[in-house]
């Protein structure tokens, strides 16, 4: 690999520093813009993180039995306190790359995990995808675009800028299009929340032709129907909150947080009646299900109710 010019890497060191502190969404646009300058810019930028890397503690949330991910230091870490007690039961972190074939050839893979595995995926093209628990999604590579099918599940893009072949997610009869950037998509059956902490995209309903452009800090929700995107301006960081084992509610609806639990667990999680008013906000971590649905308890007015089939989160 041909080595970043020096003043590139000075560059790119400032930025790391500043990134690493107290960064506002313009520096975040002021970052980006500069990233996606130049190609050497990125090469300079990765070679600070490579630097920071071999020398930095692993993240421990992500401590599992075997790992093979490393979080990039540009991803600002969470400083919200952490309500809940022990520490996650962490799921086993898989990195997976692709060859790309030189000329035309085009490689196609699909890619899943259960309910209690995350998994990395690294793109030959230089793009990393990091994929949730109850996750499944196929990806195809070809000469003028990059594209990713994603059929359930949620899954971090960190996409490698390319002008010539952009990256496509498909997710549901909706397009999220992006050059180069850093994005959260979630989908739970109809339900489609798309977050941006990095770059620009666009999310399209192939039905209606309705298109919204999201900029860093931006975050659209769409559910089925002809309804349009509800567009919010959110801590980004929060949507990327599993990936250091927390999940992050700010005034939530109690229902929202059962289908994540869903996903979670591998069985259905429903409210009751009852209890469709309550709100939540905290920080959960991500363990296994009785510690989860105890620490939910603890600052939620709920009491959880488990059968052999579903569970029921009911008001107390």
């Amino acid at each position: 690999m041909t080595p970043a010019p020096q003043n590139h890497v000075e560059t790119a060191a400032n930025w790391f520093t500043r990134l690493r502190e107290t960064a506002t969404d313009a520096d975040w646009q002021a970052f980006t813009g500069w990233l996606e300058a130049d190609e050497a810019h990125r090469l300079a930028y990765d070679a600070v993180e490579r630097a920071w890397v071999e020398v930095e503690d692993y993240p421990e949330a992500w401590a599992a039995p075997a790992v093979a991910a490393v979080q990039p230091a540009r991803r600002r870490w969470l400083s919200w306190p952490i309500w809940a007690g022990a520490a996650a039961t962490a799921a086993v972190a898989l990195t997976v790359t692709l060859s790309l074939q030189p000329s035309g050839d085009r490689i196609a893979e699909d890619f899943k995990t259960d309910a209690g595995t995350t998994r990395v995926v690294s793109l030959a093209d230089g793009s990393e995808l990091a994929m949730n628990r109850s996750t499944a999604v196929s990806v195809r590579l070809q000469p003028d675009r990059r594209d990713v099918d994603l059929a359930e599940g949620e899954v971090s893009f960190d996409v490698a800028p390319d002008h010539e072949r952009p990256f496509y997610v498909e997710a549901g009869g909706r397009e999220v299009r992006v050059v180069g950037t850093e994005f959260n998509v979630m989908r739970d059956g109809d339900r489609l929340v798309v977050t941006v902490r990095r770059g620009k995209v666009t999310v399209e309903d192939k039905t209606t032709h309705a298109v919204s452009t999201l900029e860093p800090g931006m975050q659209a929700s769409l559910d089925g129907g002809a309804q349009p995107a509800v567009i919010s301006r959110v801590d980004a960081n929060d949507a990327f909150a599993w990936r250091q084992g927390n999940l992050i509610y700010r005034d939530t609806p109690l229902a929202l947080v059962a289908a994540d639990l869903s996903r979670y667990f591998g069985k259905p999680v429903r409210v009751a009646d009852a209890a469709n008013a309550i709100r939540v906000s905290g920080v959960l971590q991500i363990s296994e299900q009785a510690a989860m649905l105890r620490r939910l308890e603890l600052f939620v007015p709920i009491v959880t109710q488990v059968s052999g089939d579903e569970i029921v989160l009911a008001a107390r």
